[in-house]
């Protein structure tokens, strides 16, 4: 069978087959390159990290902070934007802990996990 022809088969699985498939196409080419793998806790946490808040949340919040500046806040804006800061902040604080508990199970300082994951403390 040749590529294109495994190409075409996969673009007709449904959603779960086809993970499936990826799955297992990557696990075997972690095996033929010997390539690390991540186990099952270190993937859930990177997968926690790398997950982002949510676009028009978060340019929500950008607006009201800045209507906040000219003091052009309603009551119910206000309340939203405690309301959306608080959740960013929840976010936030849940992605520290995933960047703390893969650091202590790769065994190396949060600084230098942040900086081998290229994140910024702006970011965090």
């Amino acid at each position: 069978m040749s590529v294109a022809e495994i190409i075409h088969k996969a673009k007709q699985l449904e959603a779960k087959s086809f993970e499936k498939l990826y799955q297992t196409l990557t696990a075997l080419r972690v095996q033929r390159y010997g390539l690390p793998v991540l186990d099952a806790a270190e993937s859930a946490l990177l997968e926690r990290i790398n997950h982002e808040y949510d676009a028009q949340k978060w340019e929500r919040l950008q607006y009201l902070d800045w209507k906040t500046e000219f003091s052009a806040l309603s009551e119910e804006e206000e309340t939203e934007a405690l309301r959306l800061a608080e959740d960013y902040e929840s976010f936030s604080v849940e992605r520290i802990k995933a960047l703390s508990q893969l650091a202590v199970l790769r065994q190396v300082p949060l600084d230098e996990l942040m900086k081998q994951l290229g994140i910024n403390l702006d970011d965090a």
